[in-house]
C-alpha cells in the first residue's frame, strides 16, 4: 500500500471466535447494561432475525468496532458458535494500521483494548481502572492499549528537529 503510494480509505479487521471465547448473550446485556468503556460515546444493539450485533462508534467515526453473530449471520444449525468482532478503520487511522509492522492479532488486541473494555463494576470512581470481564480479558489477552490517532502534523523526523534546534530556541 505504502510502497506504492495508494491511499487507503477504509480497512476491516475482523477476529472469527469458533470456541466460546465471545458469549454474545452476555455481550448485548452489558452493552446495553453500560457495562463497557469506550472512546465512543455511541453504542447500538440491533436484534434481527439474521441475528445479534452490537457497534460501539458511530458509523461516521474513524474506528468502530462491531461485534455480531455470524452463525446465525450465516443460518448456520444450532448450536454452532461464530461470534466476529472486527474492527473498521477510516482513512488516517486505517493508514496507520497497515504502517504498524506488529504481528496483526497482537495489533488487533492493541487496538481493541484502546478503543473498548467490557469491565465488571470496580469500588473505582474511574470506569477506566475497573477490571475488565473474562470475556474481554481472555480476548485481549496481555496486549498493550494501541492507539490508531496521530496529532496531525506532529510527524518527528530529523529535518524537524534540526529546524526546531537551530531556528527555534532563544
Amino acid at each position: 500500500i505504502h510502497r506504492n503510494g495508494l491511499k487507503i480509505t477504509r480497512l476491516d479487521v475482523a477476529f472469527d471466535d469458533h470456541t466460546g471465547v465471545l458469549p454474545m448473550e452476555r455481550i448485548v446485556m452489558d452493552t446495553i447494561c453500560g457495562m463497557f468503556v469506550s472512546k465512543s460515546d455511541y453504542w447500538d444493539v440491533h436484534i434481527t432475525s439474521k441475528g445479534t450485533s452490537v457497534q460501539i462508534g458511530s458509523s461516521q467515526s474513524k474506528v468502530l468496532i462491531r461485534i455480531y453473530d455470524k452463525a446465525a449471520e450465516r443460518k448456520l444449525e444450532q448450536g454452532v458458535h461464530w461470534v466476529r468482532c472486527e474492527i473498521q478503520m477510516r482513512d488516517d487511522r486505517a493508514a496507520f494500521f497497515t504502517e504498524n509492522p506488529m504481528p496483526i492479532g497482537e495489533l488487533f488486541a492493541g487496538v481493541i483494548l484502546n478503543y473498548l473494555r467490557y469491565v465488571e463494576e470496580g469500588s473505582d470512581s474511574n470506569r477506566w481502572r475497573w477490571p475488565m470481564t473474562d470475556y474481554w480479558s481472555n480476548l485481549v489477552e496481555d496486549a498493550q492499549a494501541i492507539s490508531l490517532y496521530r496529532s496531525p502534523g506532529m510527524e518527528y523526523n530529523l529535518e524537524r528537529c534540526k529546524d526546531f534546534v537551530f531556528n527555534h530556541s532563544g
